[in-house]
């Protein structure tokens, strides 16, 4: 049976709205809410009609309350019919235009419109859509920041804030989303197109343009799992350890892997003459070695058993040059309950053969390099290891050149602490099961976004050496004005919150 609202209740609506209105009481908020239908929406995938309404307002304990949507709609009315007003004056002649009044917004807020601006909405019938693709997308990328990763989270998270989301954003539906219109929308957009957001969140984050290190690895998603994917989807990532930034990130198609993906992925990135590029054995690849030559680019890429050969004249010089032509560097670290030696030895590469000098572009005026880890834990159950690797690079040799190539070596492994870890644990990535690649690749950029944009706070806030974990820092962007308040920490802009409501 319907609920029937009783007819004091009407009398408390304005007389200005009482034109095609409707009322509905919500057990939940304890009020009811005035609404008007505006359109009707064709849902293609629910093959129904849906109804947009606009929020009027609401009446609670006897008092009618204007929606804020609603007042802000008004005003803007209003400024549009002075500006009829004014146009018409300085037509004719009689007043001066004075300067265009505009709605104040947060300074992040219009950051974050602003580098969507270029994403395309693909859904059909845009016009008539009731969540516009920009407020969607913001809220979406607000509670990423907060770890809420997944469409239900991010639905939660909309209704949770509906009424400080309407603060911060224009035209602001009072009414809950649903997560399958979030999942619908990310699945959706073109996952190529989408990218562009990382790259364009990311520029104010970059400090350090020149000379810059990129690390390029895999990471397995492990619970996309599928007939065709067993082991999961990989994402192959670009990681500027200077500016501590992911610059880059490529969902690896089925039936590829790392090493027929990697010029793909580092033709994503601004690489200039001085840059230089670190990757594990898979990616010590000719083609890839002779793109980078192309473009003034350096290498440090590892060299293990996927080309023996090389391998093993590596090894022999090592076993027999002269301690003469050897320059070593030796650093000690003591934390985490151990113990941890690294000694490097660099050799100059035109030691190798010609033939290699040919095949790797580059090396000849640079270095080979030999690693050993040795570490000793503390404690009866701890265990000591030694390892040995070795590396190829065109750093050129010099009396630093094995203190410069062990940093860049120790550099590299950065991106499994400070991503792929910090992606898994503080963002669940490993555990999206999802098998809809547009979907899968558009999560993992918003959470490379939301990942850089936290690091970057933390270095912000970093006193003595001593600053907030990533777990921390998603806590205290829990509410969508702590989000503003860390994303601005984070790109250094001032009167965050600028044009929102006390």
């Amino acid at each position: 049976m319907a609920f029937k609202v009783p007819a004091e209740i009407h009398e408390l609506v304005p007389e200005e709205l009482r034109s095609k209105y409707g009322i509905y009481w919500s057990s939940k908020g304890e009020r009811y809410y005035v609404f008007r239908d505006v359109a009707h929406v064709y849902d293609p995938s629910k093959k129904r009609s849906s109804v947009k309404r606009v929020a009027l307002g609401s009446i609670k304990d006897g008092v009618f309350t204007y929606s804020p949507s609603y007042l802000k709609t008004l005003k803007i009315a209003k400024l549009q019919e002075q500006n009829e007003t004014l146009s018409k004056s300085v037509a004719s002649g009689e007043t001066r235009r004075p300067e265009p009044t505009t709605v104040a917004k947060p300074k992040v807020v219009r950051e974050i419109q602003k580098a969507l601006e270029p994403v395309v909405d693909p859904r059909l019938h845009r016009e008539k859509v009731a969540y516009p693709l920009q407020t969607v997308l913001t809220v979406v990328l607000l509670a990423a920041f907060a770890g809420l990763t997944s469409a239900v989270s991010a639905a939660v998270y909309w209704r949770q804030h509906r009424a400080e989301l309407a603060e911060l954003i224009d035209d602001f539906l009072e009414e809950d989303i649903s997560h399958d219109t979030i999942n619908r929308v990310l699945r959706l957009i073109d996952a190529e197109q989408f990218h562009g957001l990382l790259t364009r969140m990311t520029s104010g984050l970059i400090s350090q343009a020149v000379n810059r290190v990129f690390h390029i690895d895999g990471q397995a998603v492990t619970a996309s799992k599928s007939d065709t994917a067993l082991k999961g989807r990989y994402v192959f990532n670009a990681y500027d350890s200077i500016n501590q930034v992911v610059v880059a990130s490529l969902l690896i198609e089925e039936k590829k892997n790392e090493i027929s993906t990697a010029i793909e992925l580092l033709s994503m990135l601004d690489l200039k003459p001085g840059d230089l590029i670190t990757a594990d054995a898979m990616n010590t690849q000719k083609a890839l070695v002779q793109y980078l030559a192309e473009r003034g680019v350096g290498y440090c890429l590892a060299i293990k058993e996927n080309h023996p050969t090389l391998q093993k004249e590596v090894h022999f010089l090592f076993a027999t040059v002269e301690e003469s032509r050897r320059r070593k560097c030796r650093t000690l670290d003591a934390d985490r309950g151990r113990i941890e030696e690294r000694s490097v030895t660099v050799l100059p590469a035109s030691l190798l053969s010609n033939r290699f000098h040919q095949e790797w572009n580059g090396l000849k005026g640079g270095c080979i390099v030999k690693v050993t880890n040795n570490t000793e834990a503390k404690g009866k159950r701890g265990r000591n290891s030694s390892q040995t690797r070795y590396f190829m690079t065109t750093i050129p040799f010099s009396e630093d050149a094995a203190a410069v190539a062990g940093e860049i070596i120790r550099r590299h492994w950065s991106i499994e602490n400070n991503v792929h870890w910090a992606l898994d644990v503080s963002f669940d990535q490993d555990r999206m099961q999802c098998t809809n690649a547009n979907y899968l690749s558009n999560r993992v950029t918003l959470n490379k976004i939301a990942l850089n944009v936290l690091r970057a706070a933390q270095n912000a806030t970093d006193v003595n050496g001593r600053r907030n974990s990533v777990k921390t820092m998603q806590q205290l962007c829990s509410t969508p004005a702590g989000a503003i308040e860390t994303m601005g920490t984070a790109l250094g802009l001032q009167g965050l919150l600028d044009g929102v409501k006390g």
